[in-house]
């Protein structure tokens, strides 16, 4: 509801999904990408419509991060297809999955309980933030009742992810293209992104481009750590820009690492 009030996210239904994608195995709502890809690249004939999302949906990988980085590529730099003019020319072009520059020719939709179907298990997060049908931000919501409600959201991640003890029992393909992971617990609230260790989440105490008295103007009341996180990070803008510039791979004691900017 936040983020229909803050930016006017649009809420996906259940039944939504159920005709914006194929089936519970697939991560990206392949009906609004598809969509989204021809209005942003009117010259894509349905061939190479496939290939793109095919190239976000169908990523090969040694793990993760690897997959994960590979997904992060191809959103910031697009994918390149061939292409042949009117004239028969063959030549390579380069696709955009979103509009960087007009922010308002994409979509910004959320969903609750999205179901992802892995090999095993399914997942169900509590809200998914969906881009041009691509979900980049993941949402965990636990009760401020429990001891450590930022902790458990954490583990809750590692088991979506497949990770540490969890190894095999979630759905990673959902964090193949999930660029932030958030925690919420009421007041609190702490973002990571892909197989990011608790002691690495962070807090995001600036609502940019809002100001806190516009924030408390908007949702009708003093701005908790979750308003601001949630009016800073995800303001449309910001979230495509933290996504393509502000997002690094680093390789550290033979270990490839995620970071994003605090």
């Amino acid at each position: 509801d936040l983020l229909r009030v803050l930016f006017d996210y649009k809420s996906l239904s259940l039944s939504d999904i159920a005709e914006l994608r194929e089936g519970p195995s697939d991560a990206v709502l392949t009906g609004r990408l598809e969509q989204q890809l021809r209005r942003l690249n009117p010259w894509l004939n349905s061939e190479n419509t496939g290939r793109a999302i095919s190239a976000l949906t169908r990523i090969s990988s040694v793990d993760l991060i690897d997959a994960n980085e590979q997904g992060h590529v191809r959103l910031t730099y697009g994918s390149t297809l061939p292409y042949t003019d009117e004239k028969g020319r063959r030549q390579d072009r380069t696709i955009r999955y979103f509009d960087f520059d007009d922010i308002s020719a994409n979509i910004f939709e959320f969903s609750r309980q999205y179901v992802v179907k892995g090999p095993r298990q399914d997942i169900i997060p509590d809200i998914t933030v969906f881009v041009n049908g691509i979900p980049l931000v993941v949402i965990e919501c636990k009760s401020p009742a429990l001891a450590d409600p930022i902790g458990e959201a954490q583990r809750q991640f590692l088991r979506y992810q497949g990770l540490a003890e969890f190894r095999g029992l979630g759905a990673p393909r959902l964090f193949e293209v999930a660029q932030i992971s958030i925690a919420l617990a009421r007041d609190a609230a702490k973002f990571g992104t892909t197989a990011t260790p608790p002691r690495h989440w962070s807090e995001w105490r600036d609502p940019y481009p809002l100001t806190s008295d516009a924030v408390a103007s908007r949702i009708g009341r003093r701005p908790t750590a979750q308003d601001m996180l949630l009016a800073g990070m995800l303001a449309p803008a910001n979230l495509l820009d933290l996504v393509r510039n502000f997002v690094v791979f680093e390789t550290i004691d033979g270990r490839r690492l995620k970071k994003m900017a605090r």
